[in-house]
């Protein structure tokens, strides 16, 4: 899920905030790759998620403050996929990583495309015209 131009809201703070999340789904495609080839990635799967985790949460803050900012009427709506988000990504992180790498990575990708993709296309994209 290299970074499209048909992702980008025009608002580049959220843009690059967007492309930041981007990247960390191409760093989990790169660990199913090491793991079809053998490697223990446990240690870099349980990194990801983290620094995924971690990063959304700042990204979520941010997007929310500036909802908030711009009286933005569907907010609470979108607090509520973000939290699930965060939640989600919690179970992967509370999943039994070790033994089942390639199972957890592929559900993974699967989660994160589908969600960013929806997310960023059809959620984020109807605060758009409120923020410019």
């Amino acid at each position: 899920m290299l970074w499209q131009e048909k992702f980008s809201l025009g608002i580049p703070v959220i843009d690059e905030q967007h492309k930041q999340l981007v990247d960390l789904v191409e760093e989990v495609k790169a660990l199913i790759h090491d793991a079809e080839d053998g490697v223990d990635c446990y240690d870099d799967i349980t990194y990801v998620l983290g620094n995924l985790k971690d990063y959304t949460i700042t990204h979520f803050a941010d997007e929310e403050a500036m909802m908030e900012a711009h009286g933005y009427n569907k907010i609470n709506a979108h607090k509520m996929e973000h939290a699930a988000f965060v939640a989600k990504v919690q179970d992967f992180l509370s999943k039994d990583i070790d033994f089942n790498q390639m199972s957890v990575l592929e559900d993974l990708v699967t989660f994160l495309l589908d969600w960013l993709i929806d997310h960023i296309l059809v959620t984020d994209s109807q605060y758009v015209g409120v923020v410019k």
